[in-house]
């Protein structure tokens, strides 16, 4: 699953990042340590996948009305359309993936999740 967006020259982790920012739109963009805790990275992370998207103008960055020291990112609108696009090929890349898998190793691996977990509830006492 990591290398789906690359294609479209994202990380797996950019694209997380982006789709965040996309999704917060409609709230006024997000501050970079608001984004990190949402995505579960360091805020470098964020910074560094930032200054990509800077280079790839997908996002736009403002003063924050209430800490000088902060910058609001916002999503262009003309963002959705390649997240949409990378969403269909992820959709499809997961149709592949998913029918190959045979349904007898899904039941085996399930009985077998089913008798870890018994052993690890009797653990416990």
């Amino acid at each position: 699953m990591t290398i789906l967006p690359e294609p479209h020259s994202l990380t797996l982790g950019q694209f997380g990042i982006l789709h965040h920012i996309v999704r917060q739109r409609s709230r006024g963009g997000s501050r970079i340590s608001d984004i990190a805790a949402a995505v579960e990275v360091g805020q470098p992370a964020v910074t560094k996948a930032l200054a990509k998207f800077r280079n790839m103008e997908p996002v736009d960055f403002a003063d924050s009305p209430t800490d000088k020291r902060s910058k609001i990112v916002t999503a262009r609108d003309e963002t959705t359309a390649p997240l949409d696009r990378i969403h269909k090929d992820i959709g499809q890349d997961l149709f592949r993936a998913f029918s190959a898998i045979d349904v007898d190793e899904i039941e085996r691996f399930a009985k077998t999740l089913e008798t870890l977990g018994g052993w690890l509830d009797g653990q416990e006492r």
